[in-house]
């Protein structure tokens, strides 16, 4: 998993040090950009840490892509996997079924 190495402002490009959240950029206001340490992932195959894991988490939400997120611990409320419905309006589409998502929301 990649740590957060520091953030950086989108308009004046200055460097903040992650050890506290923040949003804003202390110099102008720009908003900041999370810059990871990608470093130990470099040559390795990510997409097998994913398969490996796969059975070892009990959510199927975007955690079982934990390999290649940030170290942080997981929060969920049992978002993704929301199904794929066939249209029936046009026989050859299919729709994504956004309502049902703990939130509700598309």
């Amino acid at each position: 998993m990649p740590k957060i190495s520091h953030f950086e402002c989108s308009r004046c490009k200055k460097t903040v040090a992650a050890d506290k959240p923040q949003t804003v950029c202390p110099e102008c206001a720009g908003s900041l950009y999370v810059r990871y340490d990608l470093s130990p992932g470099a040559g390795t195959a990510a997409r097998d840490a994913i398969a490996c894991e796969r059975g070892y988490y009990a959510w199927p939400g975007m955690w079982r892509y934990r390999a290649v997120l940030p170290d942080v611990t997981p929060v969920t409320l049992g978002e993704g996997w929301t199904p794929m419905l066939r249209s029936k309006r046009y026989a050859n589409a299919f729709v994504k079924e956004e309502g049902a998502n703990p939130t509700g929301k598309l």
